[in-house]
């Protein structure tokens, strides 16, 4: 697991240490300190399952300052779940761009939506031209059947 700041959020650098992530519906923070700020700097990059509980420490922030600034950033703050479970190395690889696309387009964890996919199935009613090419299994669809229907 990983927990982000939606990189797909435009970042703003305002004046006196302020940030605003989004524009159309934008969250602004008012960074006073330079631990804030640092906190916030670990969440843009991304911090791992096993750095979370340890933010606090590494940005040198007190906790109740810590638990204010996320709930702050609540609206803005992405967790995903590890591929690792579910998806080979190779599967990752074979599909990062697709990946990346759902991470940086939709609020649901891109392990979610490929492990509905693989539970999916494909009705084609009429093969046409199309016999010879099965675009569903580039897409992780796991039951086709040809003859349904």
């Amino acid at each position: 697991m990983a927990h982000q700041i939606n990189p797909s959020l435009a970042r703003l650098w305002l004046p006196s240490g302020s940030r605003q992530y989004g524009y159309v519906n934008p969250v602004r923070l008012s960074l006073q300190e330079e631990s804030e700020q640092r906190a916030v700097d670990y969440l843009e990059q991304g911090v791992s399952e096993s750095q979370y509980p340890a933010i606090g420490k590494l940005a040198k922030i007190p906790e109740p300052e810590l638990g204010t600034l996320l709930t702050r950033l609540s609206g803005v703050l992405r967790t995903t779940s590890g591929f690792t479970q579910d998806l080979t190395e190779a599967e990752i690889a074979g599909h990062f761009a697709e990946i990346s696309r759902i991470y940086l387009t939709s609020d649901t964890d891109p392990a979610e939506i490929i492990s509905r996919r693989r539970a999916s199935r494909i009705f084609i009613e009429s093969m046409g031209r199309t016999r010879h090419h099965m675009p569903g299994f580039d897409l992780g669809i796991s039951g086709f059947d040809p003859d349904s229907g």
